[in-house]
């Protein structure tokens, strides 16, 4: 989260800092030095490595589950424990098979026939052939120049993955964190209105209020009690969440948080300048798109060659007739007299215009991305900020106020109450602001890091109940 703080007992990292991949060796899969090398300083190396599928919980994951989980901790465990990412990898080797494929010359062809005389006893005439296929050998070159675009696509797209994957084990994580301290305060609302309902149901007893003001206060005491059952299944929900991003299953779910949902920073730490530029050059759909639209051109090349060339084999051919052998060479030639691959070509021709077509489109949404992340930044963090500074003091100024009437009993019970239950939804309706901010940070970090986000709209402020006057003064 760039270099301010938002989790309390130490600074986090730069969350896409935690990207990357350090992998063991493991014969025939991408080797671990490079992997990401396309992403440049943006990323450092971790402690990420291939593991089977089977595999059990690392022992440095477990480490880290020990202690209390920080969101940093959160990122570097997913990285490095998500079957999800080893997937992706695993999808890479793929290509990285494809791209060793097509470096390879076809195997010749060998071919033995044997004749024998239907009457008489001679000898069979034996003969034996080998051809290699030339145009094959000519397009080797080409074919791995494809190939090798097709990889670099798929490389780019793996380190997305890894973006994607850190990206919503953070807001996850400020999710989780968020839950936890909504139910903190959800908690002082039931209290609130326990406390009222108790008062109202007391002062019944004297005589002071009808029995209506007791029940619209019991009515209000059990409706809060819902609103807190339900932000604490949030709370587990989340964390669920974070097991599913993370891997973990059976007894390392048990793990526990170790920050809070940090207050807006006074100060914004998060460059803005250039955006369009920097998310333009470091977009890793468009270096994916790039890298298929070159593949793309190769492809036209190669198609062509093969319109022209359809199949050229050439070798040596022996033939023994009695006990004399006979050899020579023989070429074997395809003549493009009907079909020149023109099918190949002109479906080649489509796809690249496709592709082009679609990497300005892309151009344009990720301007659009940027523009957009940083607009929400601004706006929420000027929502949090004036929830903080201005809303929330002064709902604590009347609940000040209030309380001095009350102790000079001047005010009631309920209008008392009604000032605190309003300071807490000034609390609940800035935590919700804070939450927005950060996830605002996260999208505008990850579009700047080079990855396309989806920005939902900005949480929404958990709706109180209605308290009302609640009649008895």
């Amino acid at each position: 989260m760039g270099t301010g703080p938002i989790m309390r007992s130490r600074g986090v990292r730069p969350w896409f800092g935690a990207l990357i991949l350090s992998l063991g060796c493991v014969a025939r899969t991408v080797p671990a030095a490079g992997l990401l090398e396309p992403l440049g300083p943006r990323l450092t190396q971790a402690s990420v490595e291939r593991r089977a599928p089977d595999q059990a919980t690392s022992p440095e994951v477990r480490r880290q589950l020990r202690a209390p989980l920080e969101a940093s901790d959160a990122i570097d465990i997913a990285l490095r424990n998500s079957p999800r990412l080893q997937a992706s990898f695993a999808e890479l080797d793929v290509a990285l098979a494809d791209l060793r494929g097509a470096r390879r010359v076809r195997n010749p062809d060998a071919e033995v026939s044997a004749l024998f005389a239907v009457d008489g006893d001679e000898e069979p005439v034996l003969e034996f052939s080998l051809l290699v296929d030339l145009s094959d050998m000519a397009r080797v070159g080409l074919r791995a120049r494809v190939a090798d675009a097709a990889y670099q696509r798929a490389r780019a797209m793996a380190a997305g993955e890894a973006m994607d994957l850190a990206y919503e084990t953070r807001l996850a994580f400020l999710e989780l964190l968020a839950a936890i301290e909504r139910v903190r305060l959800l908690t002082e609302v039931v209290t609130v209105f326990r406390a009222g309902w108790e008062s109202a149901a007391a002062m019944r007893e004297a005589g002071n209020v009808p029995v209506l003001d007791v029940v619209q206060q019991r009515g209000l005491y059990e409706e809060s009690r819902v609103m807190l059952a339900g932000a604490e299944l949030a709370v587990l929900d989340r964390r669920e969440i974070l097991h599913a991003l993370m891997g973990l299953v059976g007894p390392d779910t048990g793990w526990q948080v170790g920050a809070e949902l940090e207050l807006v920073p006074d100060a914004e730490v998060v460059d803005e300048t250039d955006l369009e530029t920097r998310a333009l050059d470091r977009s890793l759909e468009l270096a994916a798109l790039r890298h298929s639209i070159e593949g793309l051109s190769r492809q036209v090349g190669l198609e062509r060659t093969r319109g022209g060339l359809p199949a050229l084999h050439a070798g040596v051919v022996a033939e023994r007739s009695g006990s004399e052998w006979e050899v020579g060479p023989v070429v074997e030639l395809e003549l493009p007299l009907f079909d020149q691959n023109q099918g190949g070509i002109g479906r080649a021709q489509a796809m690249l215009a496709v592709a082009s077509h679609r990497y300005v489109d892309l151009a344009v949404r990720v301007r659009s991305m940027a523009r957009r992340a940083r607009n929400r930044l601004v706006v929420s963090r000027q929502q949090a900020t004036f929830l903080r500074e201005t809303l929330v003091p002064v709902r604590q100024q009347v609940v000040e106020q209030a309380l001095l009437q009350y102790n000079a009993m001047d005010l009631g019970v309920f209008d008392l109450l009604r000032a605190k239950r309003q300071h807490v939804e000034a609390l609940l309706a800035e935590l919700d602001a804070r939450l927005a901010y950060w996830r605002a940070r996260a999208a505008l970090e990850q579009v700047l890091a080079g990855r396309m986000t989806e920005m939902g709209a900005a949480p929404a402020s958990m709706a109180m109940p209605s308290g009302g006057d609640g009649g008895g003064h």
